[in-house]
């Protein structure tokens, strides 16, 4: 059979344990005076908070937290790198092409002369992209294959 601990203050401030049945097994033992304090032999007796006895789990401690959070990390990473690729090769194909134009298209964009909210590409060599760049225009590569179908 199975008892519980019980918690109890008598009327002279006494704490005492009581291992009993149940809850009501309590009252009932109360009411029929044979529950009292052991110190003082107290019958007016009151129940107080108890903190449950738990037993410790063995066997079931996890190990691969830290590789579950690295996984979930790659997981996030993963997205997070093809939301940008999906968002660089939007932007990549909504730009007009300007094909050789591109120095100047970039020049005439940049004082206001010209206006493409979508923004430009084109073909230019490096020494033109330094060009740009020196002069506070940004430039920057982009792979082909942002234009190809199917990435």
């Amino acid at each position: 059979m199975a008892l519980k601990v019980f918690n109890f203050l008598c009327s002279n401030g006494h704490l005492f344990e009581g291992w009993l049945k149940s809850d009501l097994d309590w009252k009932a033992e109360s009411a029929a005076g044979r529950l009292a304090c052991p110190v003082c032999g107290g019958a007016v007796v009151e129940k107080r908070p108890s903190a449950p006895s738990v037993a410790r789990a063995t066997g079931t401690t996890r190990t691969d937290v830290a590789e579950d959070v690295e996984r979930r990390r790659e997981r996030e990473l993963g997205a997070l790198q093809r939301e940008a690729y999906a968002a660089l090769k939007k932007a990549v194909r909504d730009a007009e092409d300007v094909g050789r134009n591109f120095k100047e298209e970039a020049r005439a964009l940049a004082d206001g002369r010209t206006s493409r909210p979508g923004g430009i590409r084109g073909l230019c060599t490096e020494e033109d992209a330094e060009e740009l760049r020196s002069e506070g225009i940004p430039v920057f590569n982009v792979p082909d294959e942002l234009l190809k179908d199917g990435n």
